[in-house]
């Protein structure tokens, strides 16, 4: 049932493949099964109002911005701070952050950064962790790469140094995680094909013909990093390696100073995720890439028979076992625990800007609402309530 083995011959047999295993089983349709995982009782890690608004305005997937976390920390402001650097110079890929910061048709010219920066702090800081265990449906591929294959170093006798998969990852032979390409935010300066950072440093150079605008900001193969943080000389005893194109042709690089780079020397972009609409595909899992647990599976499976047995909507459903559930506090049906009451005061713009941010201290104060679970237990006891 949790098998994730990916076997066309001899896999392919937990619950995590939808067409094949989950739908069969389940006797549902896969709209049926959209439906149900946009229920409280499946999802409570769902977010709602402004939080839900600031995730679907994010243009980049789950997988890639994990690559931006720093694991090894445990203080949020470490953890998270480059991640949060790139989705505050990633803006001009979110267009909807704006309508839903500034709704008012008096804000439309505004450049009201300090705003959004605190924003999109706060939404890291509750949210991001949070919102990885979602149950989704992966039907398509996270941003890719636009090469991929063997690394090998530069010498007369190359040594193979791992495989460059096209999510970023590079794995060694047994397919642990041995290093990663990351993002850097950069864009094309105007006559000219180099291509800087945000602080003007230059990253590389793009081909003449290229077709990115000029000022136009671009999501750059740029830096790798080794998980055992050795610089590239250190590793490798080279500040360059080669990768062999699987597809013929020769070979690109990977530099420490350049990141990736084509045949021709230019620097190469992040392509944007596709979703190939292929059901055959999809997978149901975590929205961070772990796989399903078995209480989720069974909580899944005991809620699609009670949904059949009643006869009602999904959603009808959900609130009715929302409703009837016990509060973990004092235990008394209908009720919920703390209520997350939204006031017109959450809705007011102060217009204040001091420094980064908007309570002009230059501190973060983020103050995460508790996630309140019901416990939507599909139980005999509960049955007979």
């Amino acid at each position: 049932m949790l098998s994730t083995d990916e076997d066309e011959q001899t896999g392919q047999k937990g619950q995590t493949f939808v067409k094949k295993q989950f739908l069969p089983r389940a006797g549902i349709q896969y709209a049926d099964l959209v439906e149900l995982l946009k229920t409280q009782c499946i999802n409570p890690n769902f977010p709602k109002g402004k939080a839900l608004t600031l995730l679907e305005s994010i243009r980049f997937s789950y997988r890639f911005l994990q690559t931006l976390v720093d694991t090894s920390s445990n203080d949020p402001k470490v953890k998270y701070a480059k991640l949060i650097a790139f989705l505050e110079m990633a803006q001009p890929f979110v267009p909807l952050l704006d309508a839903m910061l500034h709704p008012d048709p008096c804000h439309q010219h505004r450049t009201d950064w300090c705003l959004k920066s605190k924003d999109l702090r706060n939404w890291v800081y509750c949210y991001f962790e949070r919102i990885g265990k979602l149950i989704v449906l992966e039907s398509g591929e996270g941003q890719q790469l636009p090469i991929w294959g063997p690394i090998y170093t530069p010498e007369e006798t190359p040594r193979f140094v791992g495989t460059l998969r096209k999510d970023g990852t590079i794995v060694n032979t047994e397919g642990a995680k041995i290093g990663y390409v990351t993002v850097t935010i950069g864009k094309k300066l105007a006559d000219s094909n180099a291509i800087v950072d945000q602080s003007g440093n230059r990253i590389g150079l793009v081909s003449t013909d290229t077709n990115i605008s000029d000022n136009v900001l671009v999501p750059v193969a740029w830096p790798i990093v080794w998980t055992d943080d050795k610089s590239f000389a250190d590793r490798f005893g080279s500040d360059s390696l080669k990768i062999k194109d699987p597809r013929g042709g020769g070979y690109d690089t990977i530099s420490e100073r350049d990141g990736l780079n084509g045949r021709h020397e230019d620097v190469l972009i992040w392509l944007p995720a596709r979703d190939t609409c292929d059901l055959r595909k999809v997978r149901l899992t975590h929205l961070d890439g772990t796989a399903l647990t078995r209480d989720e599976y069974d909580r899944l499976q005991r809620f699609i028979r009670l949904w059949r047995k009643m006869g009602w909507t999904v959603d009808d459903t959900d609130k009715a076992l929302i409703g009837l559930s016990a509060s973990p506090s004092d235990g008394t049906p209908g009720t919920t625990g703390e209520c997350e009451y939204v006031g017109f005061e959450a809705f007011v713009d102060d217009c204040s800007c001091g420094g980064e941010d908007d309570d002009g201290t230059g501190q973060d104060d983020w103050d995460c609402p508790k996630l309140v679970e019901a416990s939507c237990a599909i139980t005999p006891d509960f049955l007979r309530l």
